[in-house]
Parts: structure tokens; sequence; C-alpha cells
């Protein structure tokens, strides 16, 4: 089986919806402990950035302007809270 360390998951893709696939991972027992890093090129709004502090498996957000130092601590961050 594969166990990641970590997973990085945008929120907007063309045929699924990034919230619910985090929900999916967050329900299933097998990745619910995989801490989840979400990046977006796009705005969050306030109402699903409320859903996504409200996941216990998201250890990070990181947006298109997230310098190169903070997507390295960030996912460093979440590879060691595993």
């Amino acid at each position: 089986s594969f166990n990641p360390a970590v997973v990085i998951s945008d929120l907007r893709m063309p045929r699924v919806d990034g919230v619910q696939v985090l929900r999916e991972l967050a329900a299933d027992p097998a990745t619910s402990g995989v801490p989840v890093v979400v990046f977006s090129a796009s705005f969050v709004d306030p109402g699903t950035r409320a859903v996504l502090d409200g996941m216990p498996n998201i250890r990070g957000r990181l947006d298109k302007m997230a310098r190169l130092q903070r997507v390295r601590e960030t996912l460093r961050s979440a590879g060691e809270a595993n």
C-alpha cells in the first residue's frame, strides 16, 4: 500500500471539487492522518477558508505568490507532523 508523508492538493481542479477531495481524505481512515497542504492559484473565499480551517489534517495553505522558501518550510513542517 502507498503511504504518503504529505498530500498537496489544489482547490480548483477541472473535474473534481478540491474541497470534496479533502473531505474524502479526512473521512477515510487510511488517509485521515496524512497531513495536507492546500495550494490555490486563485482567491479562496471566506466560506471555503472557514471549511479548510475546520479540517484537522490541513497543515498549511499556499497560494501562487508563495516564495520557494515558504513552500519548503510548509512542506517540511507538514511532513514532520506525520
